[in-house]
């Protein structure tokens, strides 16, 4: 599997996105995806995509040991949007058919009220939902609601790079993130930096240490930076296509821990060509 930062915030400063880009990729992320937020109505002239991937040079990665580096050795860049929420208004015209919403390549939204949180969790097209991140969060999250987020392959989102702020803005991340933890049972978590600034970016190893002080097991935590990013960007390719979408893996390049559903070889099964003995 592979390292994913989805949330790289976009600028205008094409050097100073380059610069966050480049250390994303120093320190073993193979996808990043740059993220253009819009409040408000969408405006095709305005809101379309023309976002192209930054031209990197030939950088090092912070991994040493071949046996630490996961998923592929190509590294990837994509856009992504994520619109604000605020009034009902805005959720008829967010149809998987937009055009601006089929120029990016992840769809996300931020919704500032419970009616529109259920709205996006049970009507809306979306690959991600971000909820309140250094403010505190102004409505109650109910499990039915996110459990239908959940069964619709919806994740939720947390911005680590809060963590980094004033004392206030970390205790409001660190309540947000444990209320949602427990309320999706540590499911469909992806931890994402929303950095505006290059160092604000941590190792993928970090920031599943960072996830698993919050309230995730050790598995989960380890996913919410890479398989969770995986199904992500799947969930994406669906919602385009829609068709469904399945990812195939080497036995070889699967960890010891994933083999245990191997049938093991039996001494007894005939060899091609041979008959099956019968029993005496």
């Amino acid at each position: 599997f592979m390292f994913a930062d989805l949330n790289i915030p976009c600028s205008s400063n094409r050097s100073e996105l380059t610069e966050r880009i480049v250390q994303a990729k120093k320190l073993g992320y193979n996808v990043v995806a740059v993220n253009r937020t819009v409040n408000g109505k969408l405006q095709p002239n305005e809101h379309t995509c023309k976002w192209k991937p930054v031209v990197l040079p030939d950088v090092q990665t912070q991994e040493k040991e071949p046996s630490l580096v996961f998923g592929r050795k190509n590294f990837r860049q994509l856009s992504r949007l994520t619109v604000v929420l605020d009034n009902a208004n805005q959720v008829h015209s967010l149809n998987a058919a937009s055009p601006v919403i089929r120029s990016y390549d992840l769809f996300a939204v931020q919704p500032t009220t419970e009616k529109l949180l259920q709205q996006a969790c049970t009507e809306l097209e979306v690959d991600i939902i971000v909820l309140a991140q250094d403010s505190r969060q102004s409505f109650p999250l109910r499990v039915p609601t996110i459990k239908m987020a959940l069964e619709r392959g919806i994740h939720f989102e947390i911005h680590y790079s809060c963590a980094f702020g004033n004392e206030n803005s970390s205790r409001n991340l660190m309540s947000n993130a444990l209320n949602l933890i427990r309320v999706t049972k540590g499911k469909n978590i992806l931890f994402s930096s929303g950095a505006g600034f290059y160092t604000e970016l941590r190792a993928p190893y970090d920031v599943s240490s960072l996830a698993h002080l919050f309230g995730l097991d050790f598995q989960s935590a380890q996913n919410s930076v890479s398989l969770s990013a995986t199904a992500v960007i799947q969930h994406a390719y669906a919602r385009t296509t829609h068709k469904g979408v399945i990812a195939a893996e080497a036995i070889a390049s699967l960890p010891d821990h994933d083999k245990q559903w191997k049938v093991p070889d039996n001494p007894e099964t005939p060899k091609v060509g041979e008959k099956r003995k019968r029993p005496q």
